[in-house]
């Protein structure tokens, strides 16, 4: 054989060797690529089992949340009751005081008394609710929060579709009973945006003089996605002269100026939560009102917030923090005494105007500035004891006080003798009776010479 054909030869059966193995290669590499793929499958699907099975890394990670969740839920409600036990020197802490305590911490929420003296103690934005137990332990109650919030069948007016309200007593409330108006800082008052309507509540009067169901402490505009606090019940049930028993107020509300103005026939109210800063008229014409429960541990403005009560013959303690009590008792015809005056105090303007019946007040604080007429008319007044340094008004101080006598010292930095005009007209005049003057004053010599003052003297 040439050695041509020899080539020929050895290159076709190279062909066919090559084709041989290739094809052996080709078999090889098709198993092995169809056992790699089985054990990526096998390997994905345990590792989909592990991430996202009942078990899986998913599941226990939501579930490891959900536990630091609830785990923080819990110490944030046994470090609100520990604080408010502080606050109450260990006495009994109530709702309220469990609301505010968490408030304070940021967390809204609303607590509800059971009857077999357990609370529930409902977290607005987690959307949980606990329990704490006789024994003081704090529980999950794996209560469905969405499907328990709903807006009632009863609330079918169109401007309240999507909108929740939750209540003081932890239920749902009937938003067509109450008007409801955004404020600056995105929390609500119960009026309208014309507060010259001067009403929240548009529901009626029960027969034992209440409304019907609870103020709403938390809304929702958006089918209860975000809950905004009620924080103002500015006006909302003035006016309402069937009113006899004032429901309770929630915890998250500072304003209540005017709120039961007019309200004639006003008998009962329940314990105002310390959360109160302004009262400003509050109860001004509930002619019917004879006492009160308490005032609030953190209110400041006491103006007016009495004014025409003519039947209320005592009021508790007066917090520490009021500043201003301008008008405070205005014609309050019935009230005998008062408590001490809170050191911080500034005008006493018109405070006791016309209280015919009040016949000793306590000692005046020595930052008063305002005693203008503050005493006006208080026919039955027998002694103020000292008017302080810081006054600087005593315009018609104590016109028509008939019965004042003893001693008073005068200290107040008056130097125009204008503003004192007029502080001593028609008083002492009762037979007998005689008042001694004294003090660094400096226009006392001036307040206490004329005609009009003959039973007054240095």
């Amino acid at each position: 054989m040439s050695l041509i054909k020899r080539n020929q030869e050895k290159r076709k059966n190279n062909k066919k060797l090559f084709k041989k193995i290739k094809k052996q290669v080709e078999g090889i590499t098709l198993i092995a690529l169809v056992v790699t793929v089985i054990g990526l499958l096998i390997l994905a699907g345990v590792a989909v089992n592990l991430t996202v099975g009942n078990n899986g890394l998913f599941r226990r990670a939501e579930n490891a949340a959900d536990i630091y969740d609830e785990a923080s839920d819990i110490e944030k409600i046994n470090l609100a009751i520990a604080a408010a036990q502080i606050d109450n020197n260990g006495s009994t802490v109530l709702k309220e005081d469990i609301e505010i305590a968490l408030l304070e911490d940021g967390t809204k929420s609303i607590v509800v008394d059971n009857e077999d003296g357990t609370k529930n103690i409902i977290l607005i934005d987690s959307k949980k609710i606990y329990k704490i137990n006789l024994d003081g332990s704090v529980e999950d109650t794996n209560s469905d929060f969405d499907s328990i919030y709903v807006a009632p069948d009863s609330q079918d007016e169109a401007i309240n579709e999507g909108v929740i309200g939750i209540g003081t007593d932890g239920k749902t409330v009937d938003m067509d009973l109450w008007e409801y108006s955004i404020l600056d800082d995105g929390t609500y008052s119960l009026n309208d945006n014309d507060s010259s309507n001067g009403h929240g509540y548009r529901g009626s009067i029960n027969s034992n003089g209440s409304i019907n169901g609870k103020i709403p402490q938390y809304i929702s505009v958006d089918n209860g996605k975000n809950y905004k606090p009620v924080t103002s019940l500015y006006q909302c049930m003035a006016l309402n002269t069937d009113l006899k028993v004032a429901t309770e107020i929630p915890t998250t509300v500072s304003n209540i100026r005017d709120m039961f103005y007019g309200c004639t026939s006003l008998i009962e109210i329940s314990k105002l939560p310390n959360s109160i800063t302004n009262m400003q008229g509050t109860f001004n014409g509930c002619t019917s009102l004879e006492t009160i429960p308490n005032l609030p541990i953190k209110l400041k403005n006491f103006s007016y917030t009495f004014q025409n009560c003519t039947s209320i013959k005592s009021i508790p303690e007066i917090p520490s923090g009021v500043t201003n009590m301008c008008g405070a008792f205005w014609k309050c015809t019935a009230l005998v005494t008062i408590p001490n005056f809170p050191s911080e105090l500034n005008d006493m303007s018109y405070t006791f105007y016309g209280c015919t019946s009040l016949e000793t007040v306590p000692i005046i604080p020595e930052k008063v500035t305002n005693m203008r007429m503050t005493f006006y008319d208080c026919v039955n007044l027998i002694t103020v004891e000292i008017i302080p340094k810081s006054v600087e008004n005593l315009i018609y101080t104590f016109v028509n006080c008939a019965n004042l006598s003893g001693k008073i010292e005068i200290n107040a930095n008056i130097e125009d003798p204008s503003k004192a005009s007029g502080m001593f007209i028609g008083a002492t005049t009762e037979s007998g009776i005689k008042l001694k003057v004294s003090g660094s004053c400096p226009v006392l010599k001036r307040i206490v010479a004329g005609p009009s003052n003959p039973n007054i003297t240095l």
